[in-house]
């Protein structure tokens, strides 16, 4: 019995390590992009002649999610890229959406934060049932003790793991624009505002490669305020 804890110990270990390979390995990656965009600006050129596919996430790097997968399921792979864990806490570090692929890998939709918290908190959105949950919950928390407050504490629970069972097809938001990986950073840019989303699906001789998002723009202007004056 113990050679075998053992052994199991050592198969997890090994596993915990390669995912901490793999996160290293994705880290450096990013800092590498973040490093030769520095460079470009460094050498003076003006995010205006910055081309998207200098700037933009690599398909390899974001979160992606396939159409009939649950919530239960995306929510966290999403939250796991979302995330790096400091002091035990959560800080906003990464992708704030999810790309949707079909069974032959092609996109067919996106999901972000507010998609999904549409679904598993229906009561935001408004809707009938949705209110009548949330009016239940708040009389509780209102009028009840200790005990039934912990009553409607589980019911949200309950509601919100059962709402997750939704999978990711009916709930993602439809593609409202993608862009080639050699399109400038102002036609990025006019797009993004035009169409009013934060994330772009990037494509290169009809494939999938990246995302632009609005925080690169953002990113690839602002440095501008960092240069030295000529």
């Amino acid at each position: 019995m113990q050679a075998s804890h053992l052994a199991f110990s050592g198969i997890e270990c090994s596993h915990n390590m390669r995912n901490v390979h793999d996160e290293i390995e994705k880290r450096l990656k990013h800092l590498s992009q973040h490093i030769e965009l520095k460079n470009l600006l460094g050498e003076n050129i003006m995010p205006v002649q910055l081309k998207v596919k200098d700037i933009m996430v690599s398909i390899d790097d974001y979160a992606v999610t396939t159409a009939d997968k649950p919530l239960k399921e995306a929510v966290p792979e999403l939250m796991k890229i979302y995330c790096q864990v400091e002091t035990g806490k959560c800080t906003e570090a990464g992708h704030r959406s999810s790309l949707v692929l079909d069974a032959q890998g092609k996109l067919v939709g996106i999901l972000d934060f507010k998609s999904i918290l549409k679904v598993l908190i229906p009561e935001i959105a408004g809707g009938i049932s949705g209110k009548l949950h949330a009016l239940g919950v708040s009389i509780a928390f209102a009028e009840a003790d200790a005990h039934d407050m912990d009553h409607a504490k589980h019911g949200f629970r309950s509601r919100v793991r059962q709402n997750a069972q939704t999978n990711a097809r009916d709930v993602m938001l439809k593609i409202r624009g993608t862009i080639d990986a050699d399109a400038s950073f102002l036609d990025a840019l006019k797009m993004i505002y035009r169409n009013k989303i934060t994330v772009l699906p990037v494509y290169e001789g009809g494939k999938l490669v990246g995302v632009l998002r609005d925080s690169d723009l953002f990113l690839a202007a602002a440095n501008v305020l960092s240069e030295n004056e000529p």
